[in-house]
């Protein structure tokens, strides 16, 4: 108790968000498997926005039409990886 009262007010404040920080990343650690299961879909968003951008620049889709092309490309690309994951 003697070292909370001589840190100070900010001292108190930075010692407590350390803490803090040292609590959230032992969180964190004890989760791998749901981090990696995070990764892996937004991985899995990014490729297939990544394969529609590139449908796109193949049939040379106008700048005022790229947006509903794209919307169209990923919910049949979604539907597609969804289908596939049911058995």
């Amino acid at each position: 108790m003697q070292i909370r009262l001589q840190l100070g007010f900010f001292g108190q404040r930075f010692a407590d968000a350390l803490l803090l920080d040292v609590a959230v990343a032992a969180d964190h650690f004890g989760k791998p498997r749901q981090a990696n299961e995070d990764r892996n879909l937004r991985r899995a968003e990014q490729i297939r926005q990544q394969t529609c951008a590139k449908k796109a620049d193949n049939e040379k889709v106008m700048p005022r039409e790229r947006t509903a092309f794209l919307s169209n490309c990923l919910e049949i690309e979604f539907a597609k990886q969804a289908g596939g994951a049911k058995p």
